[in-house]
């Protein structure tokens, strides 16, 4: 029996029948560089856990247009999961997607944000028009990590559900803390 893994967003409801014994989940990252920002550790973060929680399934995580062709080569994904949107890799992953068949979800990690968009606008401009218009409309589910993701991509048109999940933070122990700051502590599970 697969499970249905089900989306929830602003009135609007997508299922995705997953086998639990048959899951190729593929996630595509542009780097894994603690500099480039949270990505580069709440994305790997992410595969640990699925891989934790559901040892049937097998999840990779590549970070180069190579990569991503050589990983699906060996095993052929059912899911491709794209963190980004601007890059040569998120493309490509959009480009594998179509001629595959396979369901793509998209996490734009913030850059269809207002400001993100304003940054090198007329670069973005011209790769909007060109294919990540396209790219991001035929995502099967879009996550947004906030509330206020999901209020940014509507605002710009995304039309396809939206699955608001915060990335997921560990506790961080603060031993020995003084009194206030460990009132302070994180409490996010």
């Amino acid at each position: 029996q697969p499970d249905c893994v089900r989306y929830h967003a602003a009135g609007c409801v997508t299922d995705l029948l997953v086998s639990p014994m048959s899951l190729n989940a593929l996630h595509t990252l542009a780097s894994l560089d603690p500099k480039t920002g949270g990505p580069a550790r709440t994305v790997p973060g992410l595969c640990q856990h699925l891989r934790a929680v559901r040892p049937t399934w097998h999840v990779e995580l590549t970070t180069t247009s190579a990569g991503l062709q050589g990983a699906a080569n060996v095993i052929p994904p059912t899911l491709l999961h794209d963190h980004g949107q601007w890059l040569r890799l998120n493309h490509a992953s959009a480009i594998m997607a179509r001629r595959r068949g396979v369901p793509r979800i998209v996490t734009p990690r913030g850059m269809l944000s207002p400001w993100a968009l304003r940054h090198r606008r007329w670069k973005k401009l011209a790769a909007w028009y060109t294919y990540a218009k396209r790219d991001l409309a035929e995502a099967v589910v879009i996550h947004a990590t906030s509330e206020l993701e999901m209020h940014e991509l509507r605002e710009l048109g995304v039309r396809q559900p939206i699955a608001v999940i915060p990335n997921g933070v560990e506790e961080i122990v603060l031993q020995d803390a003084p009194p206030v700051v460990a009132q302070l502590r994180p409490r996010v599970r």
